[in-house]
């Protein structure tokens, strides 16, 4: 098979086939936003997001098998990377505009409201950095760390406390937010300042996908 289109449907058909619960819990999870948004011509792209889940979760499982068989500590170093990483930016943008459009509709008297609010919150600490095309600019952070899959301490990935190379903040205003490749999952992910909460957070996409889907939303 020479098609790359025939190509990329056979890849998302078997990694929604491989990743079936992934995909009908966020499916279902998806219609009852829907429903909590009162919505009478439903918006598909929560249920094309759930595919994009399943083929990150593929991509990030065969990163794991890399780092089996070859014994490196990093990520793939073929283009599959830089196209999970730019997958994952796309993801968390677009999970963000899931929660914040269902937390404006449903209003505050809604026994979810505040459930997810706090996930919008914890997606828009993300989102705002690596979906604008320009550095991110910080009102007074102490200091701001600089990950980059080269760097030979990106290995710790996100464990516990955020790790990495600590970067005095001189105070040019902004920094850009690069990914971090973590090893356990294979995931790709990002620290950024959370301006609401003034602290440094980053967890992998595989984490943020699975603290997305609180099981009482299932109900």
């Amino acid at each position: 098979m020479d098609d790359p289109i025939a190509l990329i449907e056979l890849g998302f058909r078997l990694a929604c086939e491989k990743h079936e619960q992934t995909h009908y819990r966020w499916r279902a999870l998806h219609h009852k936003l829907e429903q909590l948004r009162g919505n009478d011509a439903p918006y598909d792209a929560g249920n094309h997001d759930a595919r994009i889940d399943c083929l990150l979760r593929e991509m990030e499982d065969d990163q794991v098998r890399y780092i089996c068989a070859t014994g490196k500590r990093s990520a793939h170093p073929n283009s599959r990377t830089k196209l999970q990483i730019q997958l994952s930016r796309y993801w968390i943008s677009s999970t963000y505009e899931l929660l914040r459009t269902t937390s404006q509709a449903m209003g505050q008297g809604s026994e979810f409201f505040k459930l997810i609010s706090k996930h919008k919150h914890m997606f828009a600490a993300y989102r705002v950095p690596i979906s604008k095309q320009e550095p991110h600019r910080v009102a007074k952070p102490s200091l701001i760390q600089e990950l980059d899959l080269e760097q030979s301490n990106s290995e710790k990935a996100m464990k516990g406390e955020l790790p990495g190379i600590k970067v005095l903040y001189e105070g040019s205003g902004s920094y850009r937010v690069k990914p971090l490749f973590d090893l356990d999952s294979g995931s790709i992910g990002f620290v950024v300042y959370d301006g609401k909460a003034k602290t440094l957070v980053g967890k992998p996409r595989r984490e943020l996908s699975d603290m997305n889907y609180p099981p009482k939303f299932g109900q």
